[in-house]
């Protein structure tokens, strides 16, 4: 692992340390996780290193659905291929979520040879203005599926990579027909895999 990387390995578990009990913090994959009633919700921090010792560190948020998770499962994935959200976004995206409001960075600035002493609090306000009212934005399976469908900028569209997580949304709403509808949207180079993965939820639904 690169300096820069094991630098924001370790800005992951500090920033852990301000939430205390209620986060687990998953350093290999630098992943914040919260339980939730749904399931559970995330950061993931996110360090660019191209110009180490300056780095850039953001951070991807968002909700993971149990019953979409039960999916996953139930078609042999193992915890480390299952998805950590199921509707996801990116902290530079914070100024497209209209309505949001927030004082904080998205994004910091760190040499990680003098990195500020606050950095952790920083990104820890940052993940309690931005992230958290994403979470709360969408508290059951029904009304991310439907974002990932709408014009909501708050969110990543389904389609591209993200044809996994319609595809868990709409197996634990009971809703494959809609699905397979859609896949005519998707992007022809994505289908392939999309058609193969909904022939293995077929088959344990």
């Amino acid at each position: 692992m690169s300096a820069a990387s094991d630098y924001v390995a370790n800005l992951g578990a500090e920033v852990a340390g301000t939430f205390g009990a209620e986060v687990t913090y998953l350093r290999a994959r630098r992943l914040l996780v919260w339980q939730t009633s749904f399931g559970g919700s995330f950061v993931s921090l996110d360090g660019s290193n191209k110009w180490s010792p300056l780095i850039s560190v953001s951070f991807y948020f968002g909700n993971r659905y149990e019953e979409a998770t039960r999916i996953e499962k139930l078609i042999g994935q193992s915890k480390r291929q299952q998805r950590a959200g199921h509707i996801i976004q990116y902290s530079l995206n914070a100024h497209l979520m209209k309505g949001l409001t927030f004082s904080s960075d998205c994004t910091f600035k760190i040499n990680i040879q003098t990195p500020p002493a606050d950095i952790a609090s920083a990104i820890a306000d940052a993940i309690r203005q931005i992230a958290v009212p994403f979470w709360e934005r969408y508290p059951t399976v029904r009304s991310a599926r439907d974002a990932l469908l709408s014009r909501d900028e708050w969110c990543f569209k389904a389609g591209g990579p993200f044809w996994h997580d319609l595809l868990y949304l709409d197996a634990a709403l009971g809703d494959l027909e809609h699905y397979e509808s859609w896949l005519s949207q998707l992007e022809s180079f994505y289908v392939p895999y999309a058609s193969a993965e909904l022939a293995k939820v077929k088959g344990v639904v």
